[in-house]
């Protein structure tokens, strides 16, 4: 099979998964990555997150995963020793077809757009309904166990399959090779069916990792009941 036309794309790999409509805050910091962000300000060009396949994020050059997603600087902190404070908005996916180290020691990336199969010829309304009512239990169960997971879906949450299948890859709190799958899953159906067996999964292991009831006694203290 022929490669498709390529573009150039500096690429910053990272230990987590970015999806399209995806936000993320990045603290930059190392020398060829501050390097790597000027240049893309100036020429209010994008760059490529990826997750690290072999290495580290830190003076390591990383092997990354061949699919990742372009992300748009849409927010920046400027800070002292030209460190910055960066907020990103996922675009799109790419595939990663070779690279090679700049002269400033990032990795460029010799890539393409890596495009969603045509939709189904039928609305897939049974998925999308499963997956937003899954993704509520799961969020709940989540909010029970720790504060700080509490999420609320609001009227943002889409039921356009493509972007609702991004959404939900975005709020599970799974492991990110197998965020990683979803990302580089072919169509928005296939990666809707695997959310809904990775909800249906962690949703089980929650249920049965709830903290144990507590009742306070009227002399003082508490009992937890099992």
């Amino acid at each position: 099979m022929s490669q498709p036309d390529m573009v150039s794309l500096p690429l910053f790999p990272l230990n987590t998964v970015l999806f399209p409509g995806a936000m993320l805050p990045l603290h930059i910091f190392e020398p060829r990555y501050r390097a790597m962000i000027r240049q893309c300000l100036d020429k209010e060009s994008r760059f490529g997150v990826v997750l690290i396949q072999e290495g580290e994020e830190v003076d390591d050059i990383a092997e990354p995963y061949k699919v990742g997603t372009s992300a748009r600087i849409v927010q920046v902190q400027h800070l002292a020793d030209e460190r910055m404070n960066i907020w990103v908005i996922g675009e799109e996916r790419f595939r990663i077809w070779d690279y090679s180290v700049s002269e400033n020691d990032y990795l460029i990336g010799f890539v393409s757009p890596l495009m969603e199969a045509p939709k189904p010829p039928r609305s897939i309304p049974e998925i999308t309904n499963a997956v937003i009512q899954l993704l509520k239990t799961y969020l709940s169960l989540l909010s029970r166990l720790d504060d700080e997971q509490k999420i609320a879906l609001g009227p943002q949450l889409t039921q356009e399959p493509e972007p609702l299948s991004y959404q939900v890859a975005e709020l599970l709190n799974i492991d990110m090779v197998e965020k990683q799958t979803l990302l580089e899953a072919n169509d928005a159906p296939s990666r809707l069916a695997r959310e809904v067996k990775i909800l249906e999964r962690e949703v089980a292991l929650l249920k049965l990792s709830r903290p144990a009831s507590i009742q306070k006694l009227p002399w003082g203290g508490e009992i937890h009941l099992n």
